[in-house]
């Protein structure tokens, strides 16, 4: 009912009336980011508005919500697609395509090598944030949890340990460096 209204209102060029009942709409559950950014009936109110950039960036983050989370956001580097070499060498190892899912919160590899090829989905569990001292836990549908050790040195480092086929456990780290600043 809000969002009707303060449709209404920006029609009338009631700028103020319109932003306060786009506030209530969205206190009430609104979250169409995609009308705000597209709906004529919002142009008044789109391009000189402080408040209603403040009101649509509220929006956006109650339909994403990993995307305001800094835990979440600490692996973007990663998202992109790469061809992997073995370290130091100019050894063709694999292609590696990571994507941004879920609404920012996870991310999707599909790699392949010349050996095998897969997928992972990778996540932030905000459950052993809280009740970690160590960092985050990566947690992946492959088959792992990873303890993320603080980023250094511009790389971020994962443990993990799982059961290999004969029911030995193996221990295995990743280090994932972040060649280059972010430019999101």
């Amino acid at each position: 009912m809000f969002s009707r209204i303060a449709k209404v209102q920006a029609i009338a060029a009631n700028r103020q009336a319109a932003l306060l009942a786009l506030d209530s709409a969205i206190s009430l559950g609104y979250n169409n980011v995609g009308e705000m950014d597209t709906l004529a009936d919002f142009n008044s109110l789109q391009a000189n508005e402080t408040y209603f950039k403040h009101l649509r960036e509220q929006v956006y983050f109650n339909r994403n919500p990993c995307m305001a989370d800094a835990h979440a956001r600490e692996f973007d580097f990663w998202v992109g697609e790469w061809d992997v070499y073995q370290t130091g060498t100019r050894n063709y190892a694999g292609h590696s395509l990571v994507q941004l899912i879920s609404r920012g919160c996870a991310l999707l590899e599909n790699w392949d090598s010349p050996a095998s090829s897969g997928k992972s989905i990778n996540f932030v569990d905000p459950v052993s944030i809280s009740g970690s001292n160590h960092g985050p836990v990566l947690m992946s549908t492959a088959g792992r949890s990873s303890l993320m050790e603080n980023m250094k040195d511009s790389a971020m480092r994962f443990v993990f340990e799982m059961t290999g086929p004969q029911g030995n456990k193996i221990i295995g780290r990743f280090i994932f460096y972040n060649l280059w600043p972010l430019t999101r």
